[in-house]
C-alpha cells in the first residue's frame, strides 16, 4: 500500500487526468449538449495545469499536447467540428490523458516498481468498463 502511495506522491496529477480521460472517452456516446459543455471546461482547465507542472518540472515533450488539448476544446472560443472528427479527437485526447497521467512524474522521484499503479490503473479501467455498459444499457 505504501509503494501506491509513492507513486501517487510522484504523481499528484494522476487522478486528474484520469477523471478527463474517462469524460472524454465516455463521450464517444451520445449526450446532452449539457454533458459536452463539461467536458470542454474540464478538458480545457485538467491539460493547462498539468502542462504547467509539465514546464515547471522540466518535462517539456508533454506540454505541446496538452496545450493542444485545452485550445481544441477551449469552450469559450469554441471549435466548429463535425461529429465524427469530435469522436476522434475524444479518442486521442482519451488516450493522451492516460499516456499522461502515468508518463509524467516529479523530478528527484525513486524509481517505483512496476506494479506500484497497477491497481488504480485497474480500478480506472474496470470503472469505464461499467460505466459505458450501464449507459449503453440505458
Amino acid at each position: 500500500m505504501d509503494s501506491l502511495f509513492d507513486a501517487l506522491e510522484q504523481r499528484p496529477h494522476f487522478f486528474p487526468c484520469l477523471f478527463s480521460a474517462l469524460l472524454l472517452l465516455v463521450g464517444l456516446g451520445s449526450w446532452s449538449s449539457t454533458y459536452y459543455t463539461l467536458v470542454y471546461w474540464v478538458t480545457m482547465i485538467i491539460p493547462s495545469g498539468v502542462a504547467l507542472l509539465a514546464l515547471f518540472w522540466r518535462q517539456f515533450v508533454w506540454a505541446p499536447g496538452l496545450i493542444f488539448l485545452a485550445l481544441i476544446f477551449n469552450p469559450i472560443e469554441h471549435f466548429s467540428l463535425g461529429v465524427t472528427l469530435w469522436k476522434v479527437m475524444d479518442v486521442i485526447g482519451g488516450g493522451y490523458m492516460l499516456t499522461v497521467a502515468v508518463a509524467i512524474k516529479k523530478p528527484g522521484a525513486k524509481r517505483e516498481s512496476s506494479d506500484s499503479l497497477i491497481a488504480p490503473v485497474t480500478a480506472f479501467v474496470l470503472s469505464l468498463a461499467f460505466l459505458i455498459y450501464a449507459f449503453w444499457k440505458l
